[in-house]
């Protein structure tokens, strides 16, 4: 195809603004990807701990009520 010389150039910028815009997009949903891990990740922690101390406060509980 023989497209005039300003419509090349013109083509090209449309290509390069394009490129940007989806490697921004991909960007951003790889930061979200990892923000929903690093709070799901947190989540999970929070509540393995409030099980333990949750445990831990059962237990000192029998064990006080038997002392």
């Amino acid at each position: 195809m023989d497209f005039p010389i300003e419509y090349r150039d013109r083509m090209l910028a449309e290509q390069m603004v394009m490129m940007d815009a989806l490697q921004f997009i991909a960007r951003l949903l790889i930061y979200f990807v990892l923000l929903l891990a690093f709070v799901f990740l947190i989540v999970n922690l929070s509540g393995s701990v409030w099980v333990r101390l949750g445990a831990r406060r059962q237990s000192e509980h029998c064990s006080r009520g038997s002392a």
